[in-house]
């Protein structure tokens, strides 16, 4: 079974949703075309940064040996636009039941590699509340101005 992955931008949200499905090993899987479907749809809609979930449920691991395979691949060669080092990646979620991709969440979190915040969830339902919680403090911190008002003590004329 060769890897599909589909790719949507939800409305009015800076998230997009991966969907990939297939075998996860060399033979079957590249995470390049991954990177490269993220990297269209963030383009398409002039995003200049993404949460992005990764539902990987459908992905079928035949051994560890296979996981590691494709994740040392992506960890050496993969880069660019629509990988973990695009700066446009603000992180997100992954979605599996596969206790490997744990360790995927855990690479991308190296702050010697991406530096990137995905905690693995059992459910879409999970990583979308969890992903839009990070959206919302986000555009919290991002819209905060300093104010433009003296910041003169209140008592300054008495000094």
């Amino acid at each position: 079974m060769q890897q599909t992955c589909r790719v949507q931008k939800l409305p009015n949200e800076p998230i997009v949703i991966v969907t990939n499905t297939g075998i996860l090993s060399l033979e079957h899987y590249d995470f390049r075309k991954t990177c490269a479907a993220i990297a269209e749809v963030l383009d398409a809609h002039q995003m200049p940064y993404a949460y992005l979930i990764s539902d990987d449920r459908a992905l079928t691991v035949p051994s560890f040996d296979d996981f590691v395979a494709v994740i040392t691949d992506a960890l050496q060669n993969v880069r660019g636009p629509g990988s973990p080092s695009d700066p446009r990646v603000r992180g997100g979620a992954i979605v599996a039941d596969h206790q490997g991709l744990r360790l995927w969440s855990d690479f991308l979190g190296s702050k010697d590699l991406y530096n990137l915040t995905m905690p693995v969830f059992e459910s879409l339902d999970d990583a979308l509340a969890y992903v839009r919680r990070r959206v919302a403090q986000e555009t919290t911190h991002t819209y905060r101005t300093t104010s433009t008002v003296d910041s003169q003590p209140l008592n300054a004329e008495q000094g």
